[in-house]
């Protein structure tokens, strides 16, 4: 039965995360939510995991996630994932070379593009709220509420990206030095 369960709750997470694997992230808090093997706590520490390994991070992450429920939890939950993307793309590949100019089908893909912002925004909002900020403490002091080692490391990395314009890998690896000597 959960095997049905992971391929059906992940098939909804493929069908409806449009932008790639970072737009699965406001779907797997909300599976957090109903299911007791996965937590909100872990998604973002789950998708710094799926970002280091190879390949896409949707099916990473999802196979991560589903690794808490059940042993080949690791197989249906990127089956589940990717179903929904071969169907639809089988489904209009044909279409899609003859009706590409349409003025209709370019609205669709104009209005496509908000949902796939907004659900990296909200992906962006729930990892900086997981990563920064202490959900215990809300309604205590300030410096409670927010993780001050955290905060500052975010900070100053952001600061750094807009003005050095480095490859990522310098503050991925920025951000794993200052983890180990913080002990984050």
């Amino acid at each position: 039965m959960i095997y049905a369960v992971l391929y059906f709750e992940f098939f909804k997470i493929g069908l409806f995360a449009i932008g790639g694997g970072l737009a699965a992230i406001p779907f797997l808090y909300e599976a957090a939510s109903r299911y007791s093997w996965i937590s909100a706590e872990k998604i973002p520490e789950m998708l710094a995991v799926a970002q280091i390994f190879p390949g896409a991070i949707g099916v990473n992450l999802c196979s991560y996630a589903a690794s808490y429920a059940a042993p080949l939890g690791v197989i249906m939950a990127p089956l589940g994932l990717i179903s929904p993307q071969i169907a639809v793309i089988a489904l209009i590949s044909k279409a899609l070379d003859k009706y590409q100019k349409t003025n209709l089908l370019q609205a669709v893909f104009t209005a496509v593009k908000p949902a796939a912002a907004g659900l990296l925004a909200a992906a962006a909002f729930f990892l900086c709220r997981g990563a920064l900020l202490n959900p215990a403490r809300y309604g205590a002091a300030l410096s409670e509420i927010f993780k001050i080692k955290e905060c500052i490391v975010f900070l100053v990395i952001l600061f750094l990206i807009f003005t050095l314009k480095k490859h990522p890998a310098l503050y991925i690896a920025l951000g794993a030095a200052c983890g180990i000597a913080l002990k984050l």
